[in-house]
This record gives C-alpha cells, structure tokens and sequence, in this order.
C-alpha cells in the first residue's frame, strides 16, 4: 500500500522529491512523498487510478493543531483597493471521504493583513475534485502574499492540486466590447455572435455575452495573445457556458495553447448536457509549458452538430504560486511551524477498493402516494443516473392525470443548486412543461430538493429529495 515517509528517509533515498512545502508546526510533522510499494492486493478488487487533477502529482496534509496545515508565502506588492484571488482543487484522501477545512489567501506585510477566506466540506475522493475560490482586496499597501490551506482538526487527509493566484490575460472576456479580438477559426464553416442578456437569458455577469457554433471539424472562435513562458509556468483559463435559447444539452471543448516555440503545449475541458436560461456552467483547465513559448491561444470548439453553446468571463492567468501544479516536487511549500501536520506531493497511482459509486442506466424513483384523503396523490416518477458527488435527473413525469388548477413548487437547497432556485408552475399542461425543462438537471450530494404540489379542493402533496454520494436520492414524504 501506501506510507507518509519522514523528510530524513527521503532526503537519503536516490530519486525521491525533495521537500520544501512547509507544514504549520513541525514536532510530529512529516513532509515527502508517497512511495509505492507491493502490497497485498486481492485478485478480484478493482484498481482504480487515484489521479492528480491535473499532471502526475498532488498536495495531501492533514493536521492535529488549531491552525495547522500547508502554507507558501510569497513576494507580491499590492497597494489599496486591489485586489488578488486564488483557486485551488481539493478532495479527500482515497478511501475516506468528507474532508473539510478552510482554504485562506492574505495580503500581509504593511498595515493590518487583509483575508479572504473558502470553507470546503464533505469532499468526495478519486476523481470527484472540488474547485475552492477566495479573494481578497488590499485596504492598504502590503509587501507580501500567503496562501494557505486550514484542514479541520480529526478530519480525513485533503489532497489539493493546481493551486492558482492569479488575474486576467485575456482581452474582452466579458464581450461587453464588441467581438474583437475574438475571431472564428479560419477557414471553418462558423457562426460567432455577441448578444445582450435578457431577464430570461441574462449575462453570466455584465450585459453582454458570446454565441457559437460549427458544422467544421476544428471549428469554433478563438483569440491569440502575446506570453513569455518558460518551462515549469502554468497557464490556467476558465469559462462560464450554456446552451442558446430553450434548447439544451450543447457539448464542446475549451482549450489553451502555448505557442510559437518548437511545439505547442496544449490542455482542454469537454463539456456535455448543458443547461439554458439561468443555468451557466464554469468549465476550467490548466497548461504547463514544457519548453519555452511566445505566445496563448483561448479557444472554443463548439461540437459539430451541437446546438449553439453561449460563452462568457473568459479568465485566462498566469499562476503566481510557484509549482501549484506539484510537478516539480514539494517546494516551495511546507508545513505550518509548530504544528502537527503532514504534506505530500503525491504520485498519481492506482489504489484497490469497493466498486466506484457510478451508474448509468436512468434508475427511477416514484415519489409515494399519500394516504390521507383529500390528498392530490399525484403519481410522479423521477429517474436518475449518477457518478460519485454528481446526480442528474434523465426523466420527471407525472403518470395520470391532474386537477385543471394543479400548482407545483420546486425548491432546491445547497451548492449544487442553479442560481434560480425555486421554480413553480399553475395548470395541469405548465406542471408538465416545467418538469420536462428539468431534464437533464444535475445536483451534488448533499442538495436537497422540495417539491410541493397544491389544487383548490385538495390537501398540498409534499415530497423532499435528498441527494447522496454515489447512491439514489433518498425520498420522503412531509
């Protein structure tokens, strides 16, 4: 199996990564590597690849200590009003899960220390990676810039990856300008167009949004920028998608590219079943140049044949964190001082476990029929499919019939949730309409969806769902 291994057994092995990520107190604190060796193994457990978010390697701490953790400070003047955000990717060590703690950037040096602050909790683990966001703005000048993870004291181990402090590269991101620099990839049978929100459709943020799409294999829009990069920067870009109009499910990629250099290096995201309206989706990815480049390319390839995918807050930035991307070793980060914490920049291998909690095949749930009298007893049936943190709902229909003046309410709680959270629709023909928009509607574990369904005459039929890691959402009636 797998074994944390002190800093003095790593700092003596031939070819092991040396250290230089900080834990936050050291006395018990251990810093390296997870080293691989043979282990038991039973012939019929499955083997699956606990992979990095992105690369080969990743961060993993976990503490004892108020206070303790990971921490990388950094040089970065910064004067009043300005103002600094990181990311990162976090999950819980394979085979827990439910990680939490706090993830922490400060602007220090000067007057008082300036915070921004994200919470995480309930972290799945193999490829169920959370993305966590904090920002913060200078009240006055400072000098300097930590960032830091808080994992809660007697929680599970928390693996992070492709930690990013950064600010914006690409020109009109938000297309409140016009189109310009954006273009359609040459020769390609495009279509490229910058529309105003409406309240039906609004921007992801500001007024104005970007539309595309392509009947050309490489098709789609693009824009090209000057950057130096050296071997070892990390370039990551992130982009809030939909799909046009009262269609949905519009599929693609995102991709960057680092170019005029002997070759191109290159990363993307596909994106699948999006939603419409108020549903935007955030799609990200990072690249790290292998060799020196001159030159970023941002660019979307809508899929042949997919309906139009709409685009907005292109943010593409280089990473202030110096090897946020653990591909070359654990330095510069390190454990808290005096704390008792561990650190690791970890090799993605493969671990040995249960079958993951993944189905594909729509398994429906019938919400129950009430046994009061008076009740509507409506019959409603839900399918689902799901893969670890993330539920979708395939189907919602009501089998039989509905009183004329049937008024249902669809309330949802949690992070997973759309922006417009609760939805509702009066008369029979609507009900139906609006739980047919529903499809394709995707949860995370731990949301908790209410449905209530009222008509003159009749006592309100109330149903709740709650959605679970890799399992059918539970339901009950209220």
């Amino acid at each position: 199996m797998w074994e944390h291994l002190p800093i003095r057994w790593l700092l003596s092995r031939p070819g092991a990564r040396g250290s230089g990520w900080c834990t936050a107190v050291a006395a018990a604190a251990v810093i390296g590597v997870l080293a691989g060796a043979p282990g038991a193994r039973a012939a019929s457990a499955p083997v699956y690849a606990e992979a990095a978010h992105s690369g080969s390697y990743y961060g993993s701490t976990s503490t004892t200590s108020p206070g303790g953790g990971v921490f990388e400070d950094m040089a970065l003047n910064t004067t009043a009003g300005q103002l600094v955000c990181a990311s990162a990717w976090v999950r819980t060590d394979y085979p827990a899960t439910g990680a939490s703690g706090a993830f922490d950037i400060w602007l220090r040096g000067g007057g008082a220390s300036d915070q921004g602050q994200a919470v995480y909790s309930g972290l799945g683990n193999l490829g169920n990676w959370s993305q966590v966001h904090a920002c913060a703005e200078a009240t006055s000048a400072h000098t300097g810039l930590r960032v830091q993870f808080y994992p809660a004291r007697g929680s599970p181990v928390v693996d992070m990856d492709d930690v990013d402090v950064h600010a914006s590269l690409a020109a009109n991101g938000g297309f409140e300008h016009g189109s310009s620099p954006w273009g359609i990839y040459p020769g390609t049978h495009s279509n490229f167009s910058i529309y105003t929100g409406s309240a039906a459709a609004p921007a992801h943020s500001g007024t104005h949004f970007a539309a595309t799409n392509t009947s050309s294999a490489g098709g789609g829009i693009y824009e090209d920028m000057s950057l130096d990069t050296s071997p070892g920067q990390l370039i990551c870009g992130s982009a809030w998608v939909r799909t046009e109009g009262s269609a949905t499910g519009a599929s693609g990629s995102f991709a960057l590219w680092l170019t005029g250099g002997a070759h191109s290096d290159g990363a993307s995201v596909r994106y699948a079943g999006l939603g419409n309206g108020t549903d935007w989706t955030q799609e990200q990815t990072c690249v790290q140049a292998t060799i020196a480049h001159t030159g970023l390319r941002v660019q979307f390839y809508p899929a042949i044949g997919s309906p139009t995918v709409e685009i907005d807050d292109v943010d593409v930035h280089e990473s202030l964190a110096a090897n946020g991307g653990f591909e070359n070793g654990s330095g510069p980060w390190g454990t808290y001082p005096n704390t008792h914490s561990t650190y690791d920049a970890v090799l993605a291998h493969l671990v040995t476990g249960p079958e993951p909690p993944v189905v594909t095949t729509p398994v429906p749930t019938p919400i129950p029929r009430p046994k009061a009298r008076h009740t509507l007893k409506v019959r409603l049936s839900l399918s689902w499919t799901w893969r670890y943190a993330i539920t979708r709902l395939d189907t919602a229909k009501i089998i039989g019939g509905l009183p004329g003046r049937t008024r249902a309410t669809l309330r949802c709680a949690g992070r997973g949730c759309p922006r417009r959270r609760t939805v509702s629709a009066t008369g029979a023909r609507h009900v139906k309409r609006l739980l047919r928009s529903l499809h394709g509607r995707r949860y995370r574990a731990g949301d908790v969806l209410r449905i209530t369904l009222t008509a003159p005459g009749y006592g309100a039929e109330r149903a709740e769902l709650v959605f679970r890691y890799g399992r059918l959402p539970r339901v009950r009636l209220l």
